[in-house]
């Protein structure tokens, strides 16, 4: 390797292989596992990194599984200058108690001097235990891309799959992309004692953060600890300790059924547990279609638990940095099923100051901001002190919803706080509680908006075109599924009304029931008698003989495909689609193929000359009733799984065609993350 030149190519043959390498070459060569992905690199010894380097490498290394390191990182680099390569990369059951990264380490002893970034892509992590980021960690302030890897079952004190600390004042812009922390099954999450179940992030004022399409689902805060606050079950953000904030941006993540269950060795001192999906401190993040569903904070042996699915906390004074607010503003986001142990504060969102308390006028004030967004069904455990069904803020923050949904949360009000500074409300569903807020403002509605358990609007939704264009954020062209973000979707007596965008996260793509009174010999469409009739035809039917033509027409048939990572079991993959305004059912076919190139298994000898191509893993056939949800099974091929080699993960397109009855055909298309499970293989 020493040898090596930019742009060779040095492969190793497949098997176990005992090795303890120092790389020193600057030069940008690769390093490839065998083409059947059965190169296993192991340790020499105990206290032993396999690839080991201080120089400003710039490698690639592909194809390789690195395990059993103990009281070591598998990598560990540690040059100013190192940009490297990463891919497809499989770091399983390493063992750093005292380190960071048993997976992958990179600290760095000063400010970067890379011009590129570090890129992990396409790596599996798995089983991996350190003292923090057991998968992967970086120390100090370099780019970096983090993109379609899967951080599953790592444990660490902070940071369960993944820890980056910026430090020195350096800069470098930080992006983790379509990565999964955790996974479906309780088992699979990532675990951390205090911080950041998932992941942990702390970056100097020089530096961004990025995060796109990512999934933390069932990480956990668990065990036993005193001495630190247990937040951010998914994902912990910060400013670094003494420094001012920096801007952060995410869009479609999704948070889901994550959890913060450690509880405390001592009683005192009482300590805070909250933001079982995400928690930031000190920061102003800017957040577009995310997802949280079904997080939880258990714990309520410290401090009140705050905020089921979030925490917006500020920063504390620290040396000659002042105290930095945090701020969270959510467009398109979805809160659903999130929830908080008896006595706490936020069944879905906690806002709040810096230690010991934030009630006077000199705390920053943190805030939140909800535009078009959808915060139902969450709750805090009956009990003492249990406040704020859905959010609860210090009474110096601020708060303001506009073009959203907030409603059926418990324990009511289901807003509390805030009480220095009175939100602001425009053109929501929210309503009047005893004990919260007034609401007050243009275009407020109080009413059951009739949702879907998935928080989507339903034909009979009040809050279809009951939003405000003039406050839909400038660019925003989607919701958080993709529908285009203002469409006309309430019929009235000649037609289509003008487009006027709904409130909440989604946006109704079809006709809605009920139109505006329609004046008619003898009737009117708001009539119930209509309403009943009307809520009882199919949705391609026509009501023009009830005197209220183009109330509902014959839309377009439309195909929905869930958003989403999709996960092998068993030989099979499970798509779900939804059938939409079809005369009688949608059918037609699904099929899954690779985004990406493959050589073909018989060619993989020599991968220079070898023709690749995207790979068809599989298609099934479909058949779904208008208006409904299916789930559509595709079998893997297993010749087609043999071409992607060692991969636990892939990007795949999902594509699907069918017709409905009347001959109208539809095509839908989404581009996803797949996990091949180890059982997969073949």
């Amino acid at each position: 390797m020493e040898t090596a030149k930019t742009g060779e190519v040095l492969e190793l043959p497949a098997g176990p292989c005992p090795a303890e390498v120092t790389v020193a070459n600057p030069a940008a060569f690769t390093l490839e596992g065998a083409a059947d992905g059965g190169t296993v690199l192991e340790p020499t010894g105990s206290g032993k990194s396999i690839v080991q380097s201080a120089a400003d490498v710039q490698f690639t290394l592909s194809g390789l599984t690195f395990t059993g390191t103990r009281e070591a990182q598998a990598i560990a680099l540690s040059g100013a200058g190192e940009a490297v390569t990463l891919s497809d990369d499989t770091f399983a059951n390493d063992l750093d108690a005292s380190g960071y990264g048993a997976g992958v380490s990179i600290q760095l002893p000063a400010a970067s001097t890379a011009t590129a970034p570090t890129r992990i892509i396409d790596d599996t992590f798995s089983g991996d235990s350190a003292a923090g980021g057991a998968g992967f960690a970086l120390l100090g302030s370099s780019p970096l891309l983090v993109e379609g890897s899967s951080f599953t079952a790592d444990g660490a004190t902070a940071g369960g799959g993944l820890v980056v600390a910026g430090h020195d004042g350096g800069a470098g812009a930080v992006r983790l992309t379509g990565n999964t922390f955790g996974g479906p099954d309780a088992g699979e999450g990532d675990t951390a004692a205090w911080v950041g179940g998932g992941a942990e992030v702390t970056l100097q004022p020089s530096q961004t953060l990025t995060l796109v399409g990512n999934r933390f689902e069932h990480d956990r805060i668990a065990g036993a600890q005193a001495t630190q606050e247990r937040v951010g079950a998914g994902l912990f953000v910060s400013a670094a300790p003494g420094e001012a904030s920096y801007p952060v941006t995410q869009s479609d993540d999704v948070f889901a059924d994550n959890a913060i269950e450690a509880t405390q060795k001592l009683p005192t001192p009482r300590l805070a547990a909250g933001g079982a999906g995400e928690w930031i401190t000190g920061l102003a993040v800017q957040s577009t279609a995310d997802r949280f569903t079904g997080n939880r904070v258990a714990s309520d042996d410290g401090q009140p638990p705050e905020g089921g699915a979030l925490g917006a906390f500020a920063s504390a004074t620290q040396g000659s940095t002042p105290a930095q607010p945090g701020v969270f503003t959510g467009v398109d986001d979805l809160f659903t099923g999130n929830s908080t142990a008896a006595g706490g504060w936020g069944g879905a969102i906690y806002v709040g100051g810096p230690p010991p308390d934030c009630s006077g006028g000199a705390c920053p004030a943190s805030g939140l901001a909800l535009l078009d967004s959808t915060v139902v069904a969450n709750s805090v455990d009956a009990g003492a002190g249990s406040e704020g069904g859905a959010i609860w803020g210090s009474p110096n923050d601020s708060l303001a919803l506009s073009n959203s949904i907030l409603y059926g949360n418990s324990p009511q009000p289901e807003i509390f706080g805030f009480t220095a500074n009175a939100p602001t409300f425009a053109y929501s569903d929210v309503c009047n509680q005893s004990g919260g807020p007034a609401v007050a403002g243009a275009g407020n509605i109080c009413a059951n908006p009739l949702l879907n358990p998935d928080g989507s609007e339903t034909r009979a939704s009040p809050t279809i075109d009951a939003g405000s264009g003039a406050l839909v954020p400038a660019g925003l062209a989607t919701d958080i599924a993709g529908t285009p973000r203002i469409l006309a979707s309430r019929g009235g007596c000649h037609g289509a009304e003008p487009a006027i965008v709904d409130m909440g996260a989604f946006e109704f793509a079809g006709p809605s029931l009920f139109a505006p009174s329609c004046p008619a010999p003898g009737i009117a469409c708001a009539d119930a008698r209509v309403e009943s009739l009307v809520a009882r035809l199919p949705s391609t039917a026509r009501v023009d003989a009830m005197s209220c033509p183009g109330l509902i027409s014959n839309p377009r048939l439309a195909l929905l495909i869930q958003r989403g990572p999709l996960v092998a079991r068993h030989g099979a993959v499970k798509v779900t689609i939804t059938c939409e305004f079809a005369a009688s059912y949608c059918a037609g076919t699904v099929t899954l193929r690779t985004t990406r190139a493959f050589a073909s298994a018989a060619a993989r000898g020599n991968r220079r000359r070898a023709r690749k191509a995207a790979v068809t893993l599989g298609s099934a056939s479909l058949r779904i009733a208008a208006g409904r949800i299916g789930v559509v099974k595709i079998h893997l091929r297993p010749a087609a799984l043999a071409r992607l080699g060692a991969r636990r993960t892939v990007s795949v397109l999902i594509a699907v065609r069918a017709r409905d009855s009347s001959g109208a055909s539809a095509s839908a298309s989404r581009t996803s993350r797949l996990r091949l499970r180890a059982t997969q293989r073949h």
